[in-house]
């Protein structure tokens, strides 16, 4: 799905934060201009009345109010100007709206020289409008007044600091959340690529073990009886055919980006045709099984699908061929037993390789992973796989 066109978002939302600026700079001009209209008139003589000058300097000292997200500088300096101009000429003008929104701006966009400048530049602000003021005004009243700019300059600055530490953490927090999406999506990358190896080396081993069997008794079988000879080529076939076939499964599960729940064969009757295929393939197995079988979840059948694969395949490569097989259905697990007698001077299990020397591995991080037990026992003559895998708690 395409994301937006930021081309034509961007524009949308400078004209929306430009309305809003000049809505602002509208509104704290006509509180300006009307409180100084009304002290104007209120006053004694001594002030000046409000005149085209008095009106554009309010102007100046609202409207450059507009820009103050991409020139809080400049803003700053003719705001500051216009309102030390209206003490100046001796306008009565008692707050400095404008001066405020100003040093918001400033500390929303902290910098060490913003930060200078906005204490540098109200404190010539306050002291330059006392010093104007005093010469209409009592110097005590004057002095209440620059107090309480002071403070609100003061406040003004505060809160720009706190939304600006508040965006901060914001986009810190959404830095961390993109490069933990990011490693998230590597580890379950790397994950998924295990996982198909694992299944590739299951299935090839399980594959190559069957054909080397086949092909070594066509071989002997090709002169003195054809028709078995026969038998064991089709077998080979057969099993390339279906190797290819899980191959392919397993690609489309990674490419999908989704595990594909038909690339392990699941269920009591995938464990019996499992196991009717290395009878096919020359091995001499023994089925055994108890209990009443039952639906296993996917990651249960697969996982005893893939452990009796790879003990099988481990018994026709290192053992005598032979193996039996016992499955036990209980109420709450699925315990597997596979034990096959060893070819003499073989180490019981071949070691457990498999192919690359990882099938025991496989075998146990399979089993770790469904919250299972896996248990190897060399008895010398004989080598036992005993793997317990428990059915999922219901929430």
């Amino acid at each position: 799905m395409p994301g937006p066109d930021l081309r034509r978002y961007a524009p949308r939302v400078i004209r929306r934060t430009l309305l809003v600026d000049a809505l602002l700079a509208l509104l704290v001009g006509l509180v300006a201009m009307a409180m100084l209209a009304g002290t104007s008139e209120q006053s004694a003589g001594g002030f000046r009345h409000v005149d085209a000058m008095g009106i554009g300097l309010v102007a100046a000292s609202a409207a450059p109010l507009i820009f103050r997200r991409v020139a809080p500088v400049p803003v700053f300096i003719v705001v500051a100007a216009a309102t030390l101009a209206l003490a100046g000429f001796g306008y009565p003008f008692n707050f400095p709206f404008g001066p405020l929104v100003a040093v918001y701006a400033l500390a929303t966009r902290r910098t060490r020289g913003r930060l200078i400048l906005a204490v540098g530049g109200s404190a010539v602000l306050l002291t330059g409008a006392a010093l104007l003021m005093a010469r209409q005004q009592p110097v005590s009243e004057v002095a209440g007044r620059m107090v309480i700019w002071g403070l609100s300059l003061a406040g003004a600055w505060i809160a720009g600091e706190l939304v600006r530490d508040r965006r901060e953490r914001a986009a810190e927090a959404r830095r961390r959340a993109t490069f933990e999406a990011e490693q998230a999506r590597k580890l379950a990358v790397a994950q998924e690529r295990i996982r198909i190896a694992r299944e590739l080396h299951d299935s090839a081993g399980h594959a190559l073990g069957v054909i080397s069997v086949q092909a070594g008794a066509a071989r002997l079988l090709y002169e003195r009886d054809p028709e078995g000879s026969r038998t064991a080529i089709t077998t080979i076939e057969k099993v390339a055919h279906d190797t290819m076939e899980e191959i392919s499964r397993l690609v489309r599960a990674f490419r999908s980006d989704g595990e594909n729940e038909q690339v392990v064969p699941s269920g009591p009757g995938a464990l019996q045709e499992l196991v009717a295929r290395h009878r096919d393939a020359g091995l001499t197995t023994g089925l055994e099984v108890n209990g009443l079988p039952q639906a296993m979840s996917r990651d249960v059948a697969r996982t005893v699908y893939r452990v009796l694969q790879e003990a099988l395949t481990n018994a026709g490569r290192h053992g005598t061929g032979q193996a039996h097989v016992t499955i036990d259905f209980l109420p709450d697990a699925v315990e597997l037993t596979v034990t096959n007698p060893v070819a003499g001077g073989t180490p019981a299990g071949g070691g457990g390789s498999g192919i690359g020397g990882y099938g025991l591995i496989g075998m146990r991080e399979r089993v770790a992973l469904a919250n299972g037990t896996l248990e190897t026992v060399n008895a010398g003559t004989t080598f036992r796989i005993h793997a317990r895998l428990p059915h999922p708690k219901e929430a």
